[in-house]
């Protein structure tokens, strides 16, 4: 959860993140935000629409990026635990926030590196930041216990939901997500959502990426099947 404390502005929500907003801007004032280069969000309303939509052609516009990438071991089938790197780019600028990660098991969270930020700091499973300037960026490691095995020889990993949101209202985000994991104990079987315009997905032995640029929630789902 991405929140900011006491201050009456908020940033973009990723993976497991939310904003509040201290007065809520209007639907038309946010459209106008995102169109325009002021140096922070409106500070008054609300806006509607978390339904997945897919986007193609990308925006003209730059939107920020969150980069996910998963490290499925063998130890990893026998025990649940997948290594995490994440990173997000162009934070918006903002006083005060809080990242709080919401997985029911997870452990050494740590900051990798960061940018445009004034200071950074881990407070449980929470990472705190002051005086965050345009284009900031904030990457971490983690682990966290996702991999569930079911029957059949399947394995089954969900990973979300990704967002941008002010309030209930839903802005695009580029998301570059990618799994690794041991080619000669796994094979990716099912994927969901499936691929469209505005959703790639690149498979190779042992690592898949995908790349989606969206609207809404986004929630990767995916199923593997030993060999």
């Amino acid at each position: 959860m991405l929140t900011v404390p006491g201050r009456g502005l908020a940033i973009f929500l990723f993976l497991l993140h939310s904003v509040v907003f201290a007065i809520e801007p209007t639907e038309e004032e946010l459209q106008r935000w995102f169109e325009s280069d002021e140096p922070g969000p409106p500070q008054t309303g609300y806006g509607a629409g978390e339904e997945l939509e897919f986007i193609a052609p990308p925006p003209a516009k730059p939107v920020p990026r969150s980069r996910t990438r998963l490290y499925i071991s063998e130890q990893s089938m026998e025990d649940g635990w997948v290594a995490v790197t994440q990173c997000h780019d162009g934070l918006d600028p903002v006083p005060d926030a809080e990242v709080v990660y919401k997985f029911r098991q997870m452990r050494g969270l740590r900051i990798t590196s960061y940018e445009g930020i004034a200071a950074v700091r881990i407070v449980g499973q929470s990472i705190q930041l002051k005086e965050a300037s345009r284009g900031a960026s904030l990457c971490v490691e983690l682990e966290a216990r996702i991999l569930q095995p079911s029957s059949n020889g399947h394995y089954r990993l969900r990973y979300g939901p990704f967002m941008r949101r002010f309030l209930d209202s839903y802005f695009p985000l580029h998301v570059q997500f990618s799994v690794s994991y041991p080619a000669e104990r796994l094979h990716l079987f099912e994927v969901s959502p499936s691929p469209s315009q505005g959703f790639s997905h690149e498979a190779a032995a042992g690592d898949d990426n995908f790349d989606a640029w969206f609207r809404g929630k986004l929630t990767f789902e995916l199923v593997f099947q030993a060999n």
